[in-house]
């Protein structure tokens, strides 16, 4: 595996999720510094306020005590043997995913998975397509991704039980192995050639993708979140219960 920790001159902070792999209640998380004056930056403090000194260790403040707690009742009924036989066999079932997916004629591998996600791709049929088949109609949902298009499958513990990965590899055939044979009768009913939205690359379902400029998406996304929080007046005047 590549050096990605202090050993690497660049590297000055190292953040881990510890409600991820660390199997704790979400919301917490640990951040490391190479050294104590980085660490300084993190702390939040104002000396001027009317109600007194404020000081933080960071800049949201209060913080809940339950998922603190739990977090180490966690660590603790892991512990270091646990999580170490946790992380072996989520690499073992990751390159369980990888080779059956590279055993699929026509789909390859994005990248050189090292840990826990394997991100595929296909130039045979549409990706996106692909993913929308898969939750549909199998019940998978994978992220996707852009530049170039693929998906991706993030494997935790819950998907080293029972034949979980096995289903996967096995419904990702199944369902590649239609679209191959619906892109082929398009192409024979169309005089061998593929109608147009047909090939291998992206259609609607990565339309993202072909849009030049790049700020409109994040233009989008701030609406998005606008709309989301903004109260209307209906809901503003509503009386509490």
């Amino acid at each position: 595996a590549p050096v990605c920790d202090f050993r690497l001159p660049g590297v000055t902070t190292i953040s881990a999720d510890t409600h991820k792999f660390g199997f704790a209640p979400k919301g917490t998380s640990v951040v490391l510094y190479r050294t104590r004056a980085l660490r300084k930056y993190q702390f939040f403090t104002v000396a001027d306020w009317p109600g007194g000194l404020y000081a933080s260790p960071s800049a949201p403040g209060s913080k809940p005590g339950n998922v603190i707690a739990g977090t180490w009742a966690a660590m603790m009924a892991h512990g270091y043997e646990g999580y170490v036989a946790a992380a072996k066999a989520i690499h073992a079932n990751m390159r369980k995913v990888r080779d059956g997916i590279l055993a699929i004629e026509g789909m390859y591998i994005l990248g050189q998975p090292n840990v826990c996600s394997v991100a595929f791709g296909t130039d045979e049929v549409d990706i996106y397509v692909l993913l929308e088949r898969l939750q549909k109609l199998r019940g998978w949902t994978l992220n996707s991704l852009q530049f170039p298009p693929g998906a991706v499958f993030s494997l935790t513990l819950v998907h080293t039980r029972g034949e979980i990965t096995d289903r996967f590899l096995a419904d990702l055939r199944t369902v590649y192995t239609e679209l191959i044979a619906e892109r082929d009768a398009a192409a024979r009913a169309n005089g061998g050639k593929l109608p147009k939205g047909q090939a291998g690359g992206p259609t609607l379902y990565g339309g993202q993708q072909r849009i030049g400029d790049r700020t409109i998406l994040q233009d989008m996304s701030r609406a998005y979140f606008d709309m989301y929080y903004t109260v209307t007046d209906k809901e503003a005047k509503k009386p509490s219960a």
